[in-house]
């Protein structure tokens, strides 16, 4: 953001506001605009609205359908693609130098995966690097913000769940990734003094005690589609947006959680949880993925793609733009 004095007023000019009207000056269209942007249409025409505001003209000549740029706009126009080329031209080359001498790797990952998957794969990444560096992207609750840092090029790589019923996974359909396995998702309940589920999944029309993810989280939209094909009453006692916190609530006794296999390990070894239901169909199985950057920032990331690749082959491509 930028601060600016005019006229003895501060003025508060975000450069998204440049990049929102590039956008709409391309798509010609607020709602496919707002799409391209990751916003809503009604955030993004507030932003167009506040952009005009601190020139002190109109950009869009919103009569017309399509819509199309004002005589300001079109005269305003290539210098607003000016100033964001030379503002992402002078970002990537300092960024790109220090990249290169630092050698740090940025990931952006799924909370249970930075957990519970990611210390050990990584660790067996490390005999083909000395001083591996790595940082982790502070993680997001919902799973669209959690792919961000990828698509906007603010992270090397993407540690992630993948399947079929999560429709912000076609984000990431030009991206390349690799398979690295798969996850297993089951519901399970703090067992009774017999070993028996105290919450146990049964259709005989009752509520269950169902403690949930958030409806933006990606385990939260994946079991509505296992919900949709096998519908059971449940009644959500708890929500939160991470698998550890509901493990948590779920080893307190108070219902049954949908958890990671890999986060309850141990405790369904010695019996503290066990599975809600033998029924596989409540059961839920994904795929762990790594997604790189189209353009990854460093020689020493590009070497480490191509030993994740070398070590987990095949690699699915990207889609062509």
């Amino acid at each position: 953001m930028l601060n600016l004095n005019t006229n003895n007023r501060d003025i508060h000019m975000e450069i998204k506001w440049f990049e929102d009207f590039l956008s709409l000056a391309r798509c010609k269209n607020f709602s496919r605009a707002a799409n391209e942007r990751h916003v809503t249409q009604s955030a993004l025409s507030r932003r167009i609205r506040q952009l005009e505001d601190w020139l002190g003209f109109p950009l869009i000549d919103r009569t017309t359908t399509p819509i199309r740029l004002s005589p300001q706009g079109n005269e305003f126009l290539p210098y607003a693609k000016e100033l964001v080329h030379s503002l992402d031209c002078a970002r990537d080359d300092i960024k790109s130098r220090y990249t290169e001498e630092s050698g740090v790797l940025t990931f952006a990952a799924l909370n249970t995966l930075s957990l519970t998957f990611f210390p050990n794969w990584i660790r067996s990444m490390e005999h083909r690097h000395n001083g591996l560096q790595m940082r982790l992207v502070e993680p997001c609750p919902s799973f669209l913000g959690t792919i961000l840092p990828l698509i906007e090029g603010q992270s090397d790589f993407l540690l992630t769940y993948a399947h079929e019923s999560i429709a912000s996974m076609r984000e990431l359909e030009r991206f390349a990734f690799v398979g690295l396995g798969t996850e297993r998702l089951l519901p399970v309940s703090l067992a009774g003094l017999d070993g028996s589920p105290l919450h146990p999944v049964v259709q005989n029309g009752l509520p269950i005690r169902y403690l949930g993810y958030g409806a933006g989280t990606f385990f939260g939209q994946a079991l509505k589609s296992v919900f949709e094909r096998h519908p059971l009453a449940l009644s959500k006692a708890y929500e939160n947006t991470m698998s550890v916190g509901l493990k948590a609530m779920a080893m307190a006794g108070s219902g049954v959680a949908w958890l990671p296999q890999s986060l309850i390990h141990e405790e369904l070894s010695r019996g503290i949880l066990v599975p809600a239901t033998d029924n596989e169909v409540w059961q839920l199985q994904v795929e762990i993925r790594i997604y790189r950057a189209r353009q990854l920032r460093s020689r020493c990331a590009e070497q480490f793609w191509q030993d994740v690749v070398n070590e987990h082959l095949p690699v699915s491509h990207a889609l062509t733009a």
